[in-house]
């Protein structure tokens, strides 16, 4: 099933022959695919289908490649054998009109965010005429796999004679474009960010310990604002003891933790990416001390 079609469309000089290195255009052209199917979790994580997209023809005028997201057609064979396929075509079609807007959204929102600039919440509803979808294009924004697409798409620009790219409609609608200037601040976006690394004392439950390689596979974790997280166990006595069989798990039962939080921001100050560490961790009782680590 057919979702959308839009066209990329790179302009420049250096591409008055309708040609261009294949060095350039396969990661760009397989970002594209990466971005549909990161924006369609976004906006449909439930349905279980992944969208494809195909280059159906490349047209004359500069270098122009249309393209169509298509459903995964395993999961339409299956809906269709369990009677799901007029509802799942029914939610495909409400997707399909605001999934090429989504994607276009949050690539305006990126190019926003690398000039130091917030897209307001507002702007987006305005843009969208949906408050769902200008959450979805919000999530996105921060997804990082997202911005990594973003670049992949942007990056033929920094080639000589490649000036702008822009995303249209097939019928010729504008959507979003990117000149060479705003490819390199996108390019440049994750250099800006800034880490800072804190520790902090917690109580937590641990959701999934690793019994056999305590120092090597992550932890789940239950921390008490965070959520669920996975963090690092850097306590080479506890793992010793876990290998020991020296340590009980049980639901609900709670361990002290000395936690190292790193995190990065981006220009505007948000936080962009986390990873824990556990520093020190042991079982917890009435009346326990904070750890005294170096830092």
């Amino acid at each position: 099933m057919k979702l959308d079609e839009f066209c990329a469309h790179y302009d420049g000089d250096a591409l008055s022959t309708h040609e261009m290195d294949v060095t350039a255009l396969g990661p760009a052209l397989l970002a594209f695919g990466d971005m549909a199917r990161i924006a369609y979790r976004e906006v449909d994580p439930l349905s279980g289908k992944q969208p494809t997209v195909k280059v159906q023809q490349f047209s004359p005028g500069s270098f122009e490649v249309l393209m169509g997201i298509d459903l995964n057609m395993v999961e339409e064979v299956v809906d269709l054998f369990t009677n799901k396929y007029s509802t799942a075509a029914a939610n495909a079609v409400g997707v399909s009109g605001g999934l090429i807007s989504v994607i276009s959204a949050t690539i305006y929102a990126v190019k926003r965010l690398a000039k130091g600039e917030a897209t307001t919440r507002d702007e987006l509803v305005n843009q969208l005429g949906d408050e769902l979808l200008a959450e979805h294009v919000r999530r996105l924004q921060d997804n990082r796999q997202f911005r990594e697409s973003v670049k992949k798409v942007v990056k033929p620009l920094t080639k000589d004679g490649v000036a702008e790219l822009s995303l249209r409609r097939k019928d010729g609608d504008p959507l979003v474009s990117i000149n060479e200037t705003e490819a390199d601040q996108i390019l440049d976006l994750e250099s800006t960010e800034e880490a800072s690394v804190r520790y902090e004392d917690c109580l937590v439950t641990i959701g999934t310990p690793q019994m056999e390689k305590p120092l090597k596979l992550k932890w789940r974790l239950e921390h008490p604002e965070y959520g669920s997280i996975t963090a690092t166990l850097r306590d080479e006595e506890f793992a010793n003891e876990v290998l020991r069989g020296n340590v009980s798990f049980y639901r609900g039962n709670l361990f002290k933790t000395k936690l190292r939080i790193e995190e990065h921001t981006d220009s505007l100050g948000r936080v962009v990416a986390q990873s824990f560490e556990v520093a020190q961790i042991g079982q917890a009782g009435e009346g326990d001390p904070s750890f005294e680590i170096e830092r």
